[in-house]
This record gives structure tokens, sequence and C-alpha cells, in this order.
């Protein structure tokens, strides 16, 4: 599992669209005689709480849906982390 994160942390990271999204498109919202450093973490912070506002509201989402609606291949693995779901749907969202 760790190797997994390791994974995503880096595919993040080296990701070239997130540099390019921040170099192109905030400093249009700096506003002009301001100190371009604190601004620009001001907005990657904002940036970055609406990201994890987001990404919380899914999972929380996903976990209340799941409770609602059981999917039957979930419920053949046992365990918190259902191993073989994982494995087989990890090719579809971590490709390289």
């Amino acid at each position: 599992m760790a190797a997994d994160y390791l994974t995503g942390v880096g595919t993040n990271l080296f990701n070239p669209k997130v540099g390019i999204f921040f170099v192109s498109f905030l400093p249009v919202f700096i506003p002009r005689g301001a100190s371009v450093a604190p601004a620009s973490l001001m907005l990657g912070g904002i940036f970055l709480a609406e990201g994890i506002v987001w990404l919380t509201a899914i999972v929380w989402l996903a976990a209340r849906l799941s409770a609602i609606f059981p999917h039957p291949l979930m419920a053949a693995v046992p365990g918190p982390y259902h191993a073989r779901e994982v494995q087989w749907a990890k090719p579809m969202v971590l490709h390289p």
C-alpha cells in the first residue's frame, strides 16, 4: 500500500500540467504592484484548501453511496482494502 501511495505522490509531483497551470494561470490574479511571492503562496493555499474540501466531499459521498448501493464484487473480498478490486482497477487509475 505504501508503494501505491508513493507512486501517486510521484505522479503528482512530476506532472508538468500542474506546474504549467500555476505559472500561466495564477499570475493573472496577482494585483499590479503586489509582492509576487506572498500573493502566489496565498493563491496556492486557496487552491490547496479547495482541493482538500472537494476531494473530502467526494470521498464522503462515495462512502455514503457505497453503504446504500453495495457492489457484489466488493462484498466478495474480506478486509478493509478489498485488495483484488484495487489491483484490478489500478492500471486504469494509476497508469504511467
